[in-house]
């Protein structure tokens, strides 16, 4: 079994499954509403919350391998990871419409490396040049960064259509006249 067969095993099927338990507890809430309402982080926001966390992972997953090639390319991994893990993190405690926007760009930066070290090749470090294969670890990385960046669009549009916390004021006391 390759070392990557491995880390999908290990990293991938995990985070696949708390994407789909995440998926349907939230079925499970929607269908079951309550007269009162608690918080709770939207759909969209979870899935994020759950897609970071797997890219992460992967990023995590990788860092000895890519240290091997190259320390700077272990210290692009860790660092990827690390953007992704605080950024869910204050996503999770305060959500803002800037963040979010700056997390999604954040992990489309990170989908454009890797598009460009797999058609045009690696930019920098003693691999220079040398186009990457494509295997299954970093497309689980990219397609849960597409999520996050999905995600992130779905919250960013979630967020426009609500009222802004004056215009809520104002809708919930009636008018006088």
């Amino acid at each position: 079994m390759s070392r990557h067969a491995v880390h999908l095993l290990s990293f991938g099927i995990p985070v696949f499954m708390l994407i789909v338990g995440l998926a349907w507890d939230a079925v499970r809430k929607h269908r079951r509403k309550r007269d009162v309402r608690r918080f709770e982080r939207p759909l969209a926001l979870r899935v994020l919350l759950a897609a970071a966390v797997g890219a992460a992972a992967v990023h995590i997953a990788v860092v000895p391998e890519h240290a091997r090639e190259w320390v700077g390319y272990a210290i692009f991994f860790v660092a990827a990871a690390a953007g992704q893990l605080v950024g869910a993190a204050a996503l999770a405690v305060g959500r803002s419409r800037l963040l979010c926007a700056w997390f999604a760009a954040g992990n489309l930066g990170v989908i454009g490396l890797w598009a460009v070290t797999r058609v045009i090749g690696v930019p920098v470090g003693p691999g220079a040049g040398q186009v990457e294969p494509v295997g299954v670890l970093d497309v689980v990385a990219t397609g849960c960064e597409l999520l996050v960046v999905l995600a992130a669009a779905a919250c960013l549009w979630q967020r426009s259509r609500m009222p802004r916390r004056d215009q809520r004021r104002s809708l919930a006391q009636p008018a006088h006249g």
